[in-house]
């Protein structure tokens, strides 16, 4: 484990003790919605709100980045989940568009793109999981495979991972919750699962 958002003890803490975070706005921990142990961070749509991980964390081995999300009713606008990306190369972008209550995981840069997606609906909580394995992408939610794709693309890690927008012209940050968010230099999942039914632990796998 790379990096584990772990809100049970009410804190926004990286509970794997690998990075340093700067929450930024009105990203907080609230008591309002919560998967796990009572709160989760709860972002309210603005650009401003955002938690910098201060390394990135999507790299160019093999990983698997998952969290609980919770959206409220919201807007159809296109809304910035997380991301680790320059505006041009080596991009990675997890975003939900309203408009087809859809998310979407975008890889891009120099050497191509793919955009994998899947249903998801608002107003409940949802696992989701991308996988990368080489240069394969599997997105996953609630322990379904949504989608699979390629992109052979060097990811900038020059670069910081944020939760949330980075101030691109036209980002919106998500209405919603965020829950047990981590990062692994492995990939956990290769087809359908059970999501996690309680925390993940603070020490380990």
């Amino acid at each position: 484990t790379k990096l584990l958002l772990n809100m049970a003890d009410g804190q926004a803490i990286d509970s794997a003790a690998q990075s340093n975070l700067t929450l930024y706005g009105n990203a907080k921990i609230s008591s309002t919605q919560s998967k796990f142990g009572g709160t989760s961070m709860v972002f309210d749509a603005s650009a401003n709100d955002k938690v910098d991980f201060r390394y990135p964390f999507l790299h160019n081995g093999n990983w698997t980045c998952e969290f609980w999300i919770y959206l409220n009713s919201g807007s159809d606008a296109t809304r910035i989940i997380l991301g680790q990306y320059l505006v041009v190369d080596g991009r990675c972008i997890f975003q939900y568009i309203g408009s087809s209550n859809e998310i979407h995981f975008f890889i891009g840069g120099t050497g191509g793109n793919s955009t994998i997606k899947a249903s998801m609906s608002r107003t409940a909580w949802h696992h989701v999981a991308v996988t990368k394995d080489g240069d394969n992408y599997k997105l996953f939610v609630d322990g379904t495979v949504g989608a699979s794709g390629t992109a052979t693309v060097s990811l900038y890690t020059g670069v910081n991972t944020w939760l949330g927008p980075q101030n691109f012209t036209g980002d919106k940050g998500i209405d919603g919750y965020i829950d047990d968010l981590r990062f692994s230099d492995s990939i956990r999942y290769t087809s359908a699962f059970t999501p996690p039914t309680e925390p993940f632990a603070d020490k380990g796998q």
